[in-house]
């Protein structure tokens, strides 16, 4: 998915890992690099479990996540990576979803649109697997607890 009015703004790249308890408590950390500087920021969701489908609506849950954080900050021109191929493919192709997916979907998009300039991109898995393996051993420990 991409959308540009502007040009010249800096981009900011993010590559967000993440992770959803069987309850739907979702957890991610999104890298966020711009200006030459990098950090590493805590970012929590919530999905429905039981409508099935919890680890792809948990991708649209981070993404969405991320994109407010950064909206707050000010961003105006974002690339996000993230490792869940079908988001950017769903995205990318306005393609027919199963139901359950239809208002995270049309969420995601509104807070994509916030900005002057986005991108969803697949991230390699080298990329966010320290992400998402934090994010999941975050999951487990609030399980186990």
């Amino acid at each position: 998915m991409s959308h540009s009015r502007q040009r010249s703004v800096p981009q900011t790249i993010v590559a967000v890992g993440f992770a959803v308890g069987e309850r739907g408590e979702g957890i991610a950390y999104a890298r966020i690099r711009a200006r030459g500087c990098q950090s590493v920021e805590r970012l929590t969701f919530r999905v429905d479990p039981s409508q099935g489908l919890r680890e792809r609506m948990g991708a649209y849950g981070a993404v969405r996540a991320a994109a407010s954080l950064l909206h707050r900050k000010g961003v105006k021109a974002v690339t996000i990576a993230v490792e869940d191929r079908a988001i950017v493919t769903d995205l990318e192709e306005r393609r027919s979803l199963p139901q359950v997916l239809t208002l995270p979907y049309v969420a995601l998009r509104c807070s994509l649109n916030r900005f002057g300039s986005a991108a969803l991109v697949p991230a390699a898995p080298e990329d966010v697997a320290d992400l998402a393996s934090r994010a999941r051993a975050e999951v487990a420990l609030a399980v186990a607890a």
